[in-house]
């Protein structure tokens, strides 16, 4: 009998806590992006550069060391620019859909057993969302501290406590992944 996949839990609990958002986070673009994406690499990658948008865009407004980047970042980034008019609140639901999707991905390709692509995304996972949890971390003083979150507490506050929730669990489990799947191999 088939053991459940380490993403089975993580799968449940999206699943339970509001269901899949999918492209509700996308930009046009981005979203004619992810749809011609081909195979998990590539859809993968589109995600990532989604969350990382997500992720800057509300450092540029709240970091003090990232913003004198951030003109050059939006040259170099029109769909950065896009994002401009929307709230904290917002990109936060935008990054936290994109990590589900994802997280969802690659419970597909894990119980599939597409081992060596799933390897190099739960790689690429584990560092990108280690890298993310300290941006979160970083912005949770200055977020509770905003204008936004006192007028919107709830809401704003909620959406930053799941971002950074859901980012840890997705570090915890792409690490059990990759111990799981090297086990595999060497059996």
């Amino acid at each position: 009998m088939r053991k459940p996949g380490i993403w089975a839990g993580i799968l449940l609990a999206l699943l339970t806590a509001g269901g899949l958002r999918g492209e509700d986070c996308f930009l046009d673009r981005e979203d004619a992006l992810y749809r011609d994406a081909e195979g998990l690499e590539a859809k993968a990658k589109v995600l990532h550069k989604l969350m990382s948008r997500r992720l800057i865009s509300l450092e540029c407004r709240y970091l003090e060391r990232k913003k004198p980047e951030c003109p050059g970042l939006l040259v170099h980034d029109s769909l950065l620019a896009e994002l401009e008019g929307r709230s904290d609140q917002r990109l936060l639901e935008d990054y936290h859909g994109a990590l589900r999707t994802l997280l969802i991905t690659l419970e597909d390709a894990y119980a599939r057993h597409l081992g060596r692509t799933t390897m190099i995304v739960l790689h690429d996972l584990e560092k990108q969302a280690q890298h993310r949890l300290k941006s979160l971390e970083a912005l949770e003083p200055l977020l509770a501290g905003s204008p936004e979150l006192s007028a919107a507490q709830p809401e704003l506050a909620r959406w930053l406590e799941k971002s950074l929730e859901l980012t840890r669990k997705a570090v915890a489990g792409a690490r059990k992944g990759l111990e799981n799947l090297e086990r595999r191999e060497k059996q």
